[in-house]
């Protein structure tokens, strides 16, 4: 995939104005979370809906998701295809701490969609309900990453 420059600003970093124009989200798996969602370093997802996401084929993925306040959260997704399991580990402990997540809350995951070259499987966004109670809306005009930077080969 051509690495994005914005071509009004012929910059790296993407504009407001060109985000907007050249992202959308697609929203592609709500999960209620449990006891041991909330409580352990990892969250459990179902394969088919590592593959909506983009994630096809086994292994470790480096990820970046963005909240609803557009901060950046770096986390590590690992398939294991012969334990037909999906799982958001290295990350996601911290993220469910600082965003006061709680049991029974429900986290929706979304994948970018760049128009002009098609999933952009590294960046994600997650939306939450300790969001909605501290409402804060998500803005894309705000995305706060280099479409220039190269996407490893694996993801």
């Amino acid at each position: 995939m051509a690495a994005y420059v914005c071509p009004a600003h012929d910059n790296r970093e993407a504009c407001m104005l060109c985000v907007d124009r050249n992202f959308e989200c697609q929203v592609t798996l709500p999960k209620t979370l449990s006891l041991s969602d909330v409580s352990e370093n990892r969250v459990y997802l179902r394969i088919d809906h590592a593959n909506r996401l983009g994630f096809t084929r086994p292994g470790n993925f480096e990820v970046i998701l963005y909240d609803d306040q557009m901060n950046r959260w770096q986390m590590n997704l690992c398939v294991r295809d012969r334990e037909n399991k999906v799982y958001l580990g290295r990350g996601w402990r911290q993220f469910v701490i600082a965003k006061g997540i709680r049991v029974g809350d429900t986290v929706t995951f979304s994948k970018f969609i760049w128009r002009h070259a098609g999933t952009v499987p590294s960046l994600l966004k997650i939306t939450h309900e300790a969001a909605r109670r501290e409402p804060r809306p998500f803005d894309l005009n705000q995305l706060p990453f280099d479409l220039n930077e190269p996407l490893s080969p694996e993801n």
